[in-house]
């Protein structure tokens, strides 16, 4: 039980490193929606609450390995436990049995999936709609081991995700007349869209161009640099235009700039 919770402990500590670096990258990248999020509102006005994280982060640490110390240690305590010993015995031969079992039927479903079933359709129509009635009354027999199974699955990835701070562990949808049950990732993000907003490469970009513009008045991005700044962008990186307030304005002027070009050449033909 120790090995374990220390196992759960280390992975935790590790696991939010490569997890911070995915989602700036989503940002940067539009995967994840940034202020076209619905929850953009919600982040820059309350941008103040990332101070839950780091104390979120300590005991959720602590509880998570807390949780797998309590249960496999309580399973192991009932396997030694004189009293309880004969009784564990009985649930692990139960569950060796049910796993075979199991096992047993996953390898028959695949191989009738392959002899009656193409895609969404039966090529044997009749050996399949037996076999899928079989199927059906074995797994009247067999669906307390899949019981067994998901409410342990969701017990340990619930005592696990009470570490996580970084990711959802319930979707958004679920919620009781509006509550959501997890919004302690709401923080974390804000957390990284508070440090993007000043590290990102647009924004040092950004702030170079208007230092630059300082030094050097008009003679930096001038009117004819800006017209070739925007057909480079166009032609060249046209994602870029992904997230401009004015679309479809940027759209018609490239139209009318790609026109005037043509017409351009031509006129000197």
């Amino acid at each position: 039980g120790g090995g374990i919770s220390a196992i759960v402990g280390i992975l935790l500590i590790l696991i939010p490193i490569p997890s911070t670096v995915n989602t700036i990258l989503k940002l940067r990248c539009g995967v994840l929606p940034s202020l076209h999020d619905e929850h953009s509102k919600k982040y820059r006005q309350s941008a103040d609450t990332v101070y839950h994280n780091v104390g979120n982060m300590v005991y959720g640490l602590v509880g998570a390995m807390t949780l797998f110390l309590i249960f496999f240690g309580g399973i192991i305590f009932l396997f030694l436990w004189n009293i309880t010993k004969r009784f564990m015995m009985s649930v692990l031969a139960w569950a060796l049995g049910l796993t075979i079992t199991m096992t047993i039927k996953t390898f028959l479903i695949q191989t009738c999936r392959e002899a009656q079933h193409v895609a969404f359709y039966r090529s044997r129509a009749r050996a399949a709609n037996l076999v899928s009635l079989a199927m059906e009354s074995w797994m009247l027999g067999l669906a307390g081991g899949t019981l067994i199974s998901r409410l342990t699955q969701f017990l340990l990835a619930s005592a696990f995700w009470v570490g996580r701070i970084d990711v959802n562990y319930l979707d958004d949808d679920v919620n009781l007349l509006g509550y959501k049950f997890d919004t302690v990732p709401a923080n974390f993000r804000k957390e990284i869209l508070a440090h993007d907003a000043h590290r990102h490469p647009l924004i040092d970009r950004l702030g170079t161009m208007y230092l630059m513009r300082i030094r050097h008045k008009r003679n930096f991005c001038t009117d004819a640099g800006c017209a070739w700044r925007r057909l480079f962008v166009q032609a060249l990186m046209p994602w870029l235009g992904k997230y401009r307030k004015q679309e479809e304005k940027a759209r018609g002027e490239g139209n009318d700039m790609a026109r005037s070009a043509l017409f351009s050449e031509k006129a000197g033909v």
